[in-house]
């Protein structure tokens, strides 16, 4: 039996999460199996005493962010802000700024779009 890392799993689910497009979690086993039930995962995991049941949840478009290397710049960060009507997506990208380069000009352009969103 072949097991499999939480994060090779990772990579499966996104595949689950294309297929069936209503689910919002999905459970795997360690030997790869995965199940729309937690119930279920749970049921084939204890057929097989040494398997682990991971829950991955669908990516929102707030965690889909890249908040590294595609956003170097200032500019880059103004223009995503631009196109981004979430404020959820907004407030993870102000806070990957504040933990990381932490630039005021980008952090005040964030910061004034969200302003813009909760004003609508």
């Amino acid at each position: 039996m072949k097991a499999y890392s939480k994060t090779q799993l990772e990579k499966k689910a996104e595949k689950h999460f294309k297929t069936f497009h209503e689910d919002s979690k999905a459970y795997a086993t360690s030997d790869g199996y995965f199940f729309r039930s937690e119930n279920r995962a749970g049921l084939h995991a204890k057929t097989k005493k040494t398997l682990v049941v991971y829950i991955f949840e669908r990516k929102t478009e707030a965690s889909q962010i890249d908040t590294g290397e595609a956003y170097k710049t200032v500019k880059d960060i103004e223009e995503l802000v631009a196109q981004t009507e979430d404020a959820a997506t907004l407030e993870e990208l102000l806070i990957a700024e504040q933990e990381g380069s932490n630039r005021k000009t980008a952090i005040a352009a964030i910061q004034a779009r969200i302003d813009e969103l909760k004003q609508k």
